[in-house]
């Protein structure tokens, strides 16, 4: 793998830094969002550079492609330090004495929450910041979250760089996610993670978002900052979702991404549901979480766990399956993913499985798929696998939401800012 880290000198093109605790080639999630944007930036006329954890092990990115071998996007890494032991449940006794260990230091030295993973990392963070700003004579900062402590310490620094341009993107919500992480805090440090998103809020030029939900508390919750808040929506990458249409394999399912907790109801319908109507189910995720359910209804013949693909091999054999199938926990009922998009750009019917909420409703209201209970599962496998259930038709306008489209749309958006993306 290939990247290109320094450069010969001045370029004529305009200069953009995105700070990231997660971007390719280390794995995850967090990283999608801004590997996207980086692509199409430098597409566009900018030159890119990203601050980023350095890989912590051998894992790659599967979205690497999205950013190897651009000569105009230059990855500065930090070596970030985060306890193994916080990042898994502990096992045995030493990893429940190591774990305690970890848990009463890290909380007698800091406030909020302990899991962020830059919490003994920021001030490295922030160097790094200082060396390629000044560096390259960089006035226009993106810095991302989760992490939220790093949005925070960068926000809380930029005073060490008059004149610079800070979008502070919040990739999910902070502080006020119904029965997410900060919300099982105590009062105290959940109110010095208020206090930090509202740092956040006032002293950053710009925040940005990718979902509707996220962009109407923020306005509603910070009433004088509320021009400063735009969207930056979920979208999809036409270098990997391509209008070629493969033969539908009948009898054939897809789940892929991260396996949340929470859905152990669920997944008992589903395992259920696969073996009453003869369905194979293909799972493409790091874990294999679930996998007792499966075993223990009776459904592991039916059921295949695979690891993580490169996005564009995976939307290429998604067009061969029915169906993809997206199960939330009530923590996520009201959240439109990426996900949602990308299946609709690929053309691959949804079943979504959740209780009602704002993404039942996209789903429905944009023709993707079907929204059920688990408990209609089993009728629903049915009467797709027998052509009595058609697939809706799509009401969803796909090249507005193209990451080529939102790329544009932002530079345009932030532009309204004179001084803001100037040649440096």
């Amino acid at each position: 793998m290939e990247f290109y880290n320094n450069l010969s000198g001045e370029t004529s093109r305009r200069k953009i830094l995105i700070i990231s605790y997660v971007f390719p080639p280390y794995p995850g999630i967090g990283g999608r969002r801004w590997a996207k944007i980086a692509k199409y930036l430098t597409r566009q006329g900018f030159e890119v550079h990203v601050i980023c954890a350095k890989n912590p092990n051998g894992k790659k990115s599967v979205w690497c492609d999205d950013v190897e071998k651009n000569k105009f996007l230059h990855i500065h890494e930090v070596n970030s330090f985060f306890p193994k032991v916080f990042t898994r449940a502990p096992r045995h006794f030493i990893d429940k004495i190591v774990y305690r260990f970890w848990k009463y230091l890290t909380l007698w030295f800091y406030h909020g929450y302990i899991y962020d993973r830059t919490i003994f990392s920021t001030e490295k963070f922030v160097k790094k910041a200082d060396e390629v700003i000044n560096g390259y004579n960089i006035k226009n900062v993106i810095v991302t979250g989760a992490p939220f402590r790093l949005v925070h310490a960068i926000t809380q620094s930029r005073g060490q760089w008059p004149g610079i341009n800070l979008i502070a993107d919040f990739r999910d919500p902070w502080t006020w996610e119904h029965d997410g992480d900060y919300q099982k805090l105590d009062a105290k440090n959940l109110a010095y993670e208020k206090q930090c998103e509202a740092f956040v809020m006032e002293h950053a030029d710009y925040i940005s978002v990718p979902t509707k939900n996220m962009l109407d508390y923020l306005q509603g919750t910070y009433v004088d900052h509320l021009s400063k808040v735009f969207l930056i929506p979920h979208a999809w990458d036409a270098d990997e979702i391509s209008s070629e249409s493969k033969p539908v394999e009948n009898g054939k399912i897809i789940l892929f991404g991260t396996l949340y907790q929470g859905i152990d109801n669920s997944m008992k319908h589903l395992a259920r549901a696969l073996v009453a109507n003869r369905i194979t189910l293909d799972i493409f995720s790091e874990t294999n979480n679930y996998k007792d359910i499966f075993e223990n209804e009776g459904a592991s013949d039916f059921v295949t766990y695979h690891s993580p693909l490169p996005s564009k091999e995976l939307f290429r054999i998604m067009k061969s399956y029915m169906a993809s199938i997206i199960i939330n926990n009530d923590c996520d009922k009201d959240h439109v993913s990426t996900k949602f998009i990308e299946l609709a750009a690929s053309r691959v019917p949804v079943i979504y499985v959740a209780n009602k909420g704002k993404a039942g409703d996209f789903v429905t209201n944009k023709g993707l798929g079907w929204h059920i209970s688990p408990v209609e599962l089993n009728e629903l496998l049915r009467a797709i696998s027998s052509g009595e259930c058609k697939v809706p038709d799509l009401k969803l306008e796909l090249d507005a939401l193209s990451f080529n489209s939102i790329t544009r749309s932002f530079v345009q958006r932030i532009s309204s800012n004179n001084s803001l993306l100037e040649v440096a």
